[in-house]
């Protein structure tokens, strides 16, 4: 969860500031309004058309407008099949973005799940200025929403319609100026300015490429026609690669840990969406927990590769195709497909974009020649030698290297594993666990002392939170399976740690997300605010209510005995540094076998 000075602790009377105020009146007004302005805006279409063409039938039976031969016609640029198809593109998809924004969730949802996280962790003046915006965008959100709807479906058309027209000239500057902003806005400049981002997940920004699209397509026509806007777009894939690249290298970004590789998997397998779409990543999630220092070195190795291919310039062609396949993968397995399924999903994020430049390019540099039966190029073996030696130098490179930054870094998580199992547990003498009485997720009222035979795991989660929550209750599911058939000993028990959301429903909703409800000794209770309040007293788990982000609350495991005499406690300092959270399940597991034993 991340912690927001200037928060307040949670007692009976104290709301919640800014959440929870947009509910099904703020969906319900939100289509009416958007329909209205809808309206309104085709009747002033209808009458600027009409004025036009009644203007230009008066002026013609006047004589005003009087043609010579040959004159009066426009001179327009010649067509080139790169430069359409990348305005047609860029059109198309701001108004896919304008729909998005036409979401449900986006009045009420919007500045919270979007705008609000991107502010942890920022330079002080960026913070600022999202919370600024989250307070602006929860005054007004229907107005907000409805016209952020219209500016990008209106760039799109403008951009689309306009073609080289004056009119399609200020949409595509129009694009420019609402990318930028966005990007500082909506993207928090792409998260470079905060450790753990990377290409995987979209950073520099995806609205970055609107804005470059945006400023080709302004660009004078001779330069398309010469070539240098291939060339251009190569570059410049080649070089967000190569940055994600370094991203990926450096050791302070957490790639080279298995909590911090795995993290951005895990928070897109989240998203609702078919199983066989889930699975892949679910899987690159688990991979990167267990081998963080080799799969790391892959995406580098990966990335700096066809990065430095696209730069060099050399087999433009082959290089494009490996770069387009990594582009998918990426896409699949990193960003979600956009993370359409998650109802807030505001654009298709960033490998598609640069999926569609590097179309545009492929579309107008010229195929390789192809010799004819019989005739045979000349060998320029020189060259062929240089560029086999640098390719096998860059790839001892982007290999080595990589590995050698992150071993150091594994072997401090390794030393950091090691001292949490010996050290990280603070015994607990004579302690007995509180009696309470609260609602499971499946609506039965329990009690801790129905499960007095069994060991227990209790911990405190909250059900909206995407940070840590998920994380520590996918592990204790999986010390769950690498239990075997202890598990049956075995109860894993969590409370809600929120507040405001504390329905069944919310719970529910918790456990289906990370199918947590396969599992026959989970229980996730919840209960009303002052049964709630009594339990976080009795744990001693304060719950601090931030005016912006998640709750805050104590990452905490007890591990209670047979017979309900709490053992050991977990406390917050260890499981809440990154570089731990993969010993969760090694910990939860020969805790739980100690006391079984026992």
């Amino acid at each position: 969860m991340a912690a927001v000075s200037g928060g307040t602790v949670w007692g009976p009377g104290t709301e919640m500031p800014g959440m929870g105020s947009y509910g099904t009146e703020t969906i319900g007004g939100f289509y009416p309004y958007l329909f209205i302005d809808l309206l309104i805006i085709v009747a002033l279409a209808w009458v600027c058309f009409g004025a036009q063409v009644g203007f230009r039938f008066l002026d013609e039976r006047e004589g005003i407008v009087r043609r010579v031969a040959g004159a009066g016609l426009a001179v327009l640029p010649p067509v080139i099949p790169a430069r359409l198809f990348l305005r047609r593109a860029i059109g198309v998809i701001w108004i896919a973005d304008g729909l998005l924004q036409a979401q449900p969730a986006m009045p009420g949802g919007f500045a919270r799940t979007i705008v609000a996280p991107l502010a942890a962790g920022q330079p002080h003046w960026l913070a600022n200025l999202l919370n600024w915006e989250v307070y602006f965008w929860q005054a007004h959100p229907l107005d907000l929403a409805v016209a952020t709807v219209f500016i990008q479906v209106g760039l799109g058309v403008a951009i689309l319609a306009g073609g080289d027209s004056p009119l399609g000239k200020a949409g595509l500057w129009a694009s420019i100026a609402w990318g930028l902003f966005v990007w500082v806005g909506g993207e928090g400049l792409g998260g470079i300015l905060i450790m753990g981002t990377t290409e995987l997940m979209g950073s520099p920004g995806a609205v970055l490429v609107y804005v470059a699209a945006a400023g080709l397509l302004l660009a004078p026509v001779r330069i398309w026609e010469r070539g240098r806007v291939y060339r251009g777009i190569r570059v410049g894939v080649g070089a967000v690669l190569l940055f994600g690249a370094v991203l990926q290298a450096i050791p302070a970004e957490g790639f080279w840990t298995g909590s911090g590789l795995s993290a951005m998997f895990f928070a897109m397998a989240r998203v609702p969406q078919p199983g066989f779409l889930s699975a892949p990543v679910f899987a690159a999630a688990h991979l990167a927990q267990s081998q963080p220092v080799l799969l790391n070195s892959l995406f580098i190795a990966v990335m700096a590769l066809i990065g430095a291919g696209l730069v060099s310039g050399r087999a433009p062609r082959r290089w494009t195709v490996a770069a387009l396949a990594w582009l998918v993968i990426s896409w699949w397995i990193g960003q979600d497909f956009g993370a359409v399924g998650s109802r807030t999903a505001t654009d298709p994020n960033l490998s598609p974009l640069l999926g569609v430049m590097l179309l545009c390019a492929w579309i107008g540099t010229p195929r390789e020649p192809v010799p004819a039966r019989g005739e045979k190029f000349p060998a320029p073996v020189g060259a062929l030698r240089r560029t086999l030696a640098l390719g096998g130098l860059l790839a001892i490179g982007v290999v080595m290297v990589p590995v050698m930054l992150g071993l150091p870094v594994a072997a401090r998580q390794s030393a950091t594993i090691e001292a949490l199992n010996t050290g990280g547990l603070s015994p607990m003498i004579n302690q007995s666990v509180p009696d309470l009485t609260l609602i499971n997720q499946d609506g039965r009222t329990v009690d801790l002392r129905q499960w007095s035979s069994k060991a227990l795991v209790i911990t405190f989660l909250d059900p909206v939170c995407f940070d840590e929550c998920p994380i520590m209750a996918e592990q204790l599911a999986a010390a769950d399976r690498q239990l075997g058939p202890l598990a049956k000993n075995v109860e894993f028990v969590a409370i809600v740690a929120n507040p405001i959301y504390r329905s069944v429903s919310a719970v529910r909703a918790f456990d289906a997300d990370l199918l947590l409800n396969r599992l026959p000794n989970w229980q996730y209770l919840t209960g009303s605010l002052p049964q709630l309040e009594r339990v976080w007293g009795d744990f001693s788990v304060p719950i601090e209510v931030p005016r912006l982000q998640m709750i805050d609350h104590p990452t905490v495991l007890y591990f209670v005995k047979p017979g309900g005499q709490e053992v050991s406690l977990a406390q917050d300092s260890a499981l809440s540094d990154a570089s731990v959270i993969t010993s969760y399940v090694s910990l939860i597991d020969e805790q739980l076998r100690t006391i079984i034993s026992q």
